[in-house]
């Protein structure tokens, strides 16, 4: 615990040395390798702690052990032949390259993180502060344990970044488009839950009002309502291996799961202002897109755990959401309290959440340990 705890106050030192700086706006001003080159320093403690981890850190770890050392039975095995593209990931590190499993495991975790990165960058207006929420209330729980889950939703995170970087030229975007498409595939045959992305491409473009955005949030609340039936019918869009899995079985849940999603979205949507035409620009209003569709998959994840596990590919918009939040407010003594009092809550969320949690990454080790 201690690892992660020095890692997130770094960042909020950083954001407090930062916080004057509008890093979005820098994104106008320089490209998008530019931008990594010079935020990669910030990246480097998380890629440490996620890619020399000990085996016993993360539930799901010593798994993907298991199955790296396997890899090239996996590749006849038809339980997983729809997920081939990790199988032969694998079998290209363990058998082509002759890595060890250490070796895999961090140049795995560097590909996730960098992806993070560059989300952060591109959609964030603070990547210090966006990266804090990542490892508070985001994605970083799951990155520690569901390795094949966390580079598809990488490699999905690079196909959403293919396409939103539109220069309205009709053949370049359509270039793009194809492109994004091809990489979200890649990301299904790593893990088969990538298949939610794909209409997501087509979603980049849209703007909404404050109206409409409340009352998307409001249809994918009412999943809470409609669980039963929802999770009844689930199975006709389910990929054929997790068809197979029971989705009548209870899934028990932190009852938190069930209300951050929804109050999250709801506080950055009555403290944030809209642009002069009172309307979200592109990249927010997307986010807002990726938190309803959070809120209606969590919704889901009480009744069936595979079915509410497609949530974890929009988690990350709220590490976005916040921090535009903070910055598009009037800057006042009461909002300042308000933004100081969320990164508490949320910091003294994952202090509570953490320990003996169901992805047992609070007992952190190296692998050396």
């Amino acid at each position: 615990m201690i690892f992660y705890i020095i890692i997130m106050l770094f960042w909020l030192l950083l954001y407090s040395l930062h916080c004057r700086i509008n890093q979005l706006n820098e994104y106008r001003l320089y490209g998008m390798k530019t931008q990594v080159r010079r935020y990669m320093y910030v990246i480097v403690p998380l890629i440490l702690i996620m890619g020399l981890r000990h085996v016993s850190v993360g539930n799901d770890t010593e798994q993907y052990l298991y199955r790296y050392d396997n890899s090239l039975a996996l590749l006849t095995d038809p339980y997983v032949a729809t997920e081939f593209g990790y199988n032969y990931l694998g079998y290209f590190f363990h058998y082509i390259l002759g890595a060890d499993w250490q070796v895999y495991l961090f140049c795995a975790s560097t590909f996730i993180c960098i992806s993070l990165l560059c989300f952060v960058i591109r959609f964030s207006p603070n990547v210090y502060l966006s990266l804090f929420f990542y490892m508070s209330i985001g994605l970083f729980y799951m990155n520690m344990s569901g390795l094949r889950q966390s580079l598809a939703i990488a490699l999905s995170t690079f196909a959403l970044l293919i396409s939103v970087a539109k220069k309205g030229n009709k053949k370049h975007d359509i270039i793009r488009l194809i492109i994004s498409i091809a990489v979200v595939y890649g990301a299904f045959t790593i893990h088969n839950s990538a298949f939610i992305f794909f209409p997501l491409l087509f979603c980049t473009n849209f703007r909404f009002s404050k109206k409409q955005v409340f009352f998307i949030l409001v249809v994918a609340s009412s999943a809470l309502l409609l669980r039963p039936v929802i999770v009844q019918y689930a199975g006709v869009f389910l990929p054929v291996r997790y068809q197979t899995y029971d989705l009548n079985t209870e899934y028990l849940a932190n009852p938190l799961v069930q209300v951050i999603p929804i109050v999250i979205p709801l506080y950055c949507l009555i403290k944030s202002n809209t642009e002069n035409d009172g309307k979200y620009d592109m990249k927010i209003s997307l986010m807002f897109i990726f938190a309803a569709l959070n809120i209606f998959f969590m919704s889901l994840l009480q009744s069936n755990n595979q079915i509410g596990r497609l949530a974890y590919y929009f988690l990350n918009s709220y590490t976005i959401l916040i921090p535009y939040t903070f910055y598009s407010q009037t800057r006042n003594n009461d909002n300042r309290i308000v933004n100081m009092l969320v990164i508490l809550v949320c910091f003294m969320y994952f202090l509570i959440s953490v320990p003996g949690g169901t992805l047992s990454i609070d007992n952190y080790k190296f692998f050396w340990q």
